[in-house]
Parts: C-alpha cells; structure tokens; sequence
C-alpha cells in the first residue's frame, strides 16, 4: 500500500477534526484507526452494506454509521479504511483552496455532477465534498496515500440521486 507516514493522533480525534471542519491540523486517520476505537467516541455501529466496493479496483469493505454522529465507516473488520462526514444539514465554509497540495475532480451529488466538487489533499489522507457556493457538505478521511491510490482503492462510489417515478411511484 503507498501510505505516508503521518504524526500518530487518536482515530476518534481525527475523525472530530474532520467532523468539526478542523481541516488545516488534518494530517490523514492513523494506520491503526479501529471501529472499536469510533464505537467509543460515537456509538454503536449500524452495518449499512456488508459488503460493498471502493475506488476503481473495487476494494471490498463493510459499510457502517455510527449512532451518535452522522458518519459513515468503510472498514474491514475492525481496520477502519475511509470515514466520512455528512455535513449537508450543517455546511461549513471551505478552506482555501491549495493547487499545489489539492486535485479537483468532478463528483456525483444529489442529481447531478459537481464539477471539480471534490477537493482531494491524498497526501494529507483529506477528501472533501464542496459545492459551488463554497461550502463544504462532506469530509472524508483516511490513511496518507498517493492520489492514484486513493482513486484505485478508497474513493466512494457516489450514485447520481434517481427520483421516484411519478407514474410507477404511487404519485399520480
């Protein structure tokens, strides 16, 4: 795996700072971030899928939430692989933007695509959802990595939003 060494800090402070928009002293989840150690500081884990598939490899993971906190978990077991923060009911103003340190890429969001909507700092192990008006709805965190990694085995798979059909939904 292509991950950077990264100064040791708590899996549950970590995923605060990105809970709490901390991103600047972000510095990635420690290698041995455990659910064990997010069920403490955040709940009980609601497995959402059992299996399901990161990045474009197709890393297969479990999906869980976490009760006291709107974050969903991509783990292996207890090895927590990817977190991320729903911060769409609450969004926070987006850092500056770095070049030299970030990649933009277009992302899936609601019905349509962000374009450049998702800011990836690999390096940092900091992904975040950020929207044209400048506001950050979701923060995704994980172990330093290169970007290529990141694409090949974390990156979420986002699904455009399908509405209901209005004739074949109950709606008439």
């Amino acid at each position: 795996m292509a991950e950077i060494s990264t100064p040791s800090v708590s899996c549950s402070a970590a995923t605060m700072a990105l809970l709490n928009g901390d991103w600047a002293a972000f510095a990635g989840l420690p290698a041995e971030c455990a659910l064990g150690s997010l069920v403490a500081a955040f709940g009980p884990a609601q497995t959402l899928d059992a299996t399901t598939r990161l990045g474009e490899d197709g890393t297969l993971v479990t999906r869980s939430s976490l009760a006291r906190a709107p974050i969903t978990v991509w783990h292996d077991g207890d090895r927590v692989v990817l977190t991320e923060c729903d911060l769409l009911s609450a969004p926070l103003p987006a850092p500056a933007f770095d070049a030299a340190t970030m990649v933009r890429r277009d992302v899936e969001w609601g019905v349509g695509v962000l374009a450049g909507g998702e800011w990836i700092a690999a390096a940092r192990g900091l992904a975040l959802i950020v929207t044209p008006l400048g506001t950050v709805t979701a923060s995704l965190g994980f172990t330093p990595t290169t970007l290529e990694h990141y694409l090949a085995t974390l990156r979420p798979p986002r699904g455009a939003t399908v509405p209901f059909s209005i004739d074949g939904g109950g709606l008439r």
